[in-house]
């Protein structure tokens, strides 16, 4: 059933929602998860940016403790719109997590 008024280009347009109500999008149950520790290389050629994630790993043997090394996990690459929305996003993370200013009441 479709809302009075609505067309078909309303029915396809994003649907922005609160942080309360956020709706996956398509592929997001089969996505990969990255953790990353470091975005050592980051640049930016042709209008496309580009960042390499690495995360810390421990080899471990029977010969020696093991060796921590790094490990690229990802090699990110967007436009400026995407950087803008993915800086956008840490930032809001940081306000998340940074500590509330005040007492409680």
């Amino acid at each position: 059933m479709g809302m009075a008024g609505a067309t078909d280009d309303d029915a396809r347009s994003p649907r922005l929602s609160s942080p309360d109500r956020l709706v996956a999008a398509e592929g997001g149950a089969n996505a990969p998860v990255l953790f990353f520790d470091v975005a050592p290389v980051f640049g930016m050629r042709g209008g496309v940016f580009s960042l390499v994630l690495e995360t810390f790993v421990q080899d471990i043997s029977e010969a020696d403790a093991g060796d921590s090394r790094r490990l690229v996990v990802a090699h990110l690459r967007t436009t400026a719109e995407g950087i803008r929305s993915l800086k956008e996003a840490i930032e809001k993370i940081e306000l998340m997590a940074a500590p509330s200013q005040g007492g409680t009441n």
